[in-house]
């Protein structure tokens, strides 16, 4: 059977603020007996069920990492990135996932996490379709997927002229992803906003316990790179005082709810940077979780998850 390449592109989204879920690649793959189509096949009925709530595009990534198990075992760990651009509501993050919690394949939530530096796209939901994405840099596009063999996990790329039907998801359509979109001033300003907010709000983390530790430091440094602090003006000390002001007015009504937990996150690991937890710090992260409309009861939910 033929299998066509949409003419047209697709856009996968900017945000890197994505749903985030792991497995272990022996139990998902069962040692090579469990083919790639299948162990995606939780990811596209998210995709699918995501849109039929919120109307919203969103792309899936995925990576393979090796990991050392809790019986010092080295293994190979399958992350999977959920990421839409949309400001997404409390229950549509759940819609996000319930698919990949049903499907009882070993998947668990990890969070709202940013995505690795070596995830590559997988599918996208768009304009009501499905699609495998591709990647085109050349003159034949390209698709990546993990095979397994074993306890082995690696990338394979398959080029669209070596393509067959069967070893995709059933009845899923086919197109080359356009990446790297311009932004526009609007996504600027919440991007200044955010980081001005959520800088401001480690700064008050690591300063809560009167001591500042190198460990502390050295996570402002981390997190918050100076490349990326210059690129939003945030270098200017004055008018990251302004935003961050600014921010604790508007980022409530315009983050989605998954961008709420991706800041609570920052938060938390500000707290914990130093190796130890403390109420001081503990209250400054509930005020600016309170800044941001997150629920008391949703706040201490996904913290045990972190936890």
């Amino acid at each position: 059977m033929y299998m066509a390449l949409a003419t047209q592109r697709i856009t996968l989204p900017n945000s890197d603020d994505c749903a985030t879920f792991s497995v272990d690649a022996k139990t998902v793959f069962q040692g090579g007996r469990i083919p790639w189509k299948t162990v995606i096949q939780p990811a596209a009925l998210a995709l699918q069920h995501f849109y039929s709530v919120s109307g919203q595009p969103a792309a899936v990534w995925f990576d393979n990492q090796q990991w050392t198990d809790a019986e010092g075992m080295i293994g190979s760990l399958i992350t999977m990135y959920l990421s839409t651009d949309a400001a997404v509501t409390r229950d549509e993050l759940i819609a996000l996932g319930a698919p990949i919690v049903k499907a009882d394949v070993g998947w668990s939530i990890d969070g709202i996490h940013p995505r690795s530096d070596g995830a590559f796209p997988c599918m996208a939901m768009w304009r009501k379709d499905l699609y495998q994405v591709w990647i085109r840099d050349d003159m034949d596009p390209r698709c990546y997927s993990l095979t397994a063999l074993g306890n082995r996990v690696r990338r394979t790329e398959t080029p669209f002229t070596n393509a067959q039907i069967r070893d995709f998801v059933p009845h899923i359509s086919h197109a080359v992803a356009k990446f790297g979109e311009s932004e526009s001033a609007a996504v600027h300003h919440k991007d200044q906003l955010k980081m001005a907010f959520a800088l401001q709000t480690a700064e008050r983390v690591i300063e809560a316990d009167g001591v500042i530790e190198d460990d502390e430091l050295a996570f402002i440094a981390r997190t918050f790179p100076e490349e990326d602090v210059k690129r939003l003006w945030l270098d200017d000390t004055a008018l990251r005082d302004t935003l961050a002001r600014q921010a604790g007015e508007e980022l409530k009504d315009i983050l989605g709810y998954h961008e709420k937990l991706a800041l609570l996150s920052t938060f938390f690991a500000a707290c914990y940077s130093d190796g130890k937890l403390e109420v001081r710090e503990l209250r400054v992260l509930k005020e600016a979780s309170a800044t941001l409309g997150l629920e008391n009861e949703d706040v201490v939910n996904y913290l045990q998850k972190l936890w």
